[in-house]
């Protein structure tokens, strides 16, 4: 009966005007007798109306439902599963990523000081070497905010917004690594003698696709662009340090850590999945807990009647 009674109705004018032209003696002249019929057979009609959808469920009701469409509520409902699902993914990398951006500002700081004493350099000069790199680095240290995840909460919650922002500082942290390799490839930044500590023994390949694609975890839509960007900044970093096939090397390094970042995604949507399974399994369960005393009770006051 509710669904009826909140239900709009909707009227034709020809609905409205079958009362008004009923009489046909009436005089042309007498103007106010339309308006005067039309308006007792309005509110008849609606009186009607709601006496018949509050009468029962079984009642016929003239009205012009708009249906809503399927379609549009599939996407809706994907769109929503899609940014809980972004939620909780940067829920769970948010911690892990801020250790390791700040393990590698300290590490870069390491560097540079070590370069700084042993090989006789300056400090600040072994420092602006990084450049971007480090900054990126230093702001995700800072920025990034770790906060649980809960289901209950909506995608415009304020811990679902701290969760996207931190995939965005993580994005950041792409491209200001993608901006050190340009501007050491381009000869705008010098190459110190930290900077050559760190590709003495190719680290950066081993790095890069085992520790920075599962570390800095971001949707995938972001992380193609994100790779092109950092392929053609380390192809240019190569050439100037004069690596045999610097751009294949550049693509397969960037290839495998796009390759281990889809495999990081498909592991967390399963996670996801697995996760929201077992906690509608939990509230099933004590939904029926709860309903079982009433429905022993009623048993047994059936009994006794």
């Amino acid at each position: 009966m509710d669904e009826f009674t909140q239900a709009p109705f909707y009227f034709s004018p020809a609905d409205l005007l079958v009362g008004a032209a009923a009489p046909t003696t009436a005089s042309r002249h007498d103007s106010s007798f339309m308006g005067t019929c039309g308006a007792s057979t309005f509110s008849s009609m609606f009186a009607a109306t709601s006496a018949t959808a509050a009468d029962g469920d079984d009642a016929p009701v003239p009205t012009t439902a708009l249906q809503a469409d399927p379609a549009a509520e599939g996407k809706a409902a994907s769109t929503d599963m899609e940014a809980r699902y972004r939620a909780w993914m940067n829920a769970q990398v948010a911690s892990l990523a801020k250790g390791w951006c700040s393990v590698v500002a300290f590490n870069i700081g390491m560097g540079t000081l070590r370069a700084a004493l042993m090989e006789g350099t300056r400090l600040h000069e072994e420092l602006a070497s990084w450049g971007t790199m480090v900054i990126g680095y230093a702001v995700g240290a800072l920025c990034i905010q770790p906060k649980p995840y809960s289901s209950s909460l909506s995608s415009s919650s304020p811990s679902s917004k701290i969760n996207l922002t931190n995939e965005v500082v993580l994005a950041g942290v792409s491209v200001a690594r993608g901006c050190f390799c340009f501007l050491v490839g381009l000869g705008l930044l010098p190459l110190s003698p930290s900077v050559k500590l760190f590709l003495r023994w190719r680290m950066d390949a081993i790095i890069e696709v085992v520790m920075m694609s599962v570390m800095e975890q971001v949707r995938l839509r972001w992380m193609l662009p994100l790779r092109l960007f950092l392929l053609v900044g380390f192809g240019l970093w190569y050439a100037r340090l004069g690596f045999s096939y610097p751009w294949v090397q550049s693509t397969l390094i960037n290839a495998s850590s796009l390759a281990v970042s889809a495999a990081m995604d498909v592991r967390y949507r399963r996670l996801f999945a697995q996760a929201r399974l077992k906690g509608m399994q939990a509230g099933l369960g004590s939904a029926h807990q709860s309903q079982s005393p009433e429905a022993e009770s009623r048993g047994h006051s059936k009994k006794m009647a």
